[in-house]
């Protein structure tokens, strides 16, 4: 479980060019584990003042493509 706050993470030049305001981001998010090699992650993301906001998932899984070592 986590939470996450940016602010200014933009190019600058750019920004004040097209005369928007400092960007902010807060997200939160969790992860499971739902097998010994698959894990499940949520997010919750939110942009400019909580005007825009996103949910995200995940899946990530890991497994060995070597084979067994033999003895």
């Amino acid at each position: 479980l986590g939470i996450a706050y940016g602010r200014d993470l933009s190019n600058d030049s750019i920004r004040r060019k097209r005369d928007e305001d400092v960007p902010d981001v807060f997200e939160a998010f969790y992860d499971i584990r739902l097998l010994s090699n698959v894990r499940v992650g949520f997010s919750l993301q939110s942009l400019d003042n909580f005007s825009e906001t996103i949910l995200g998932i995940r899946v990530k899984t890991e497994f060995n493509m070597t084979p067994l070592e033999r003895e």
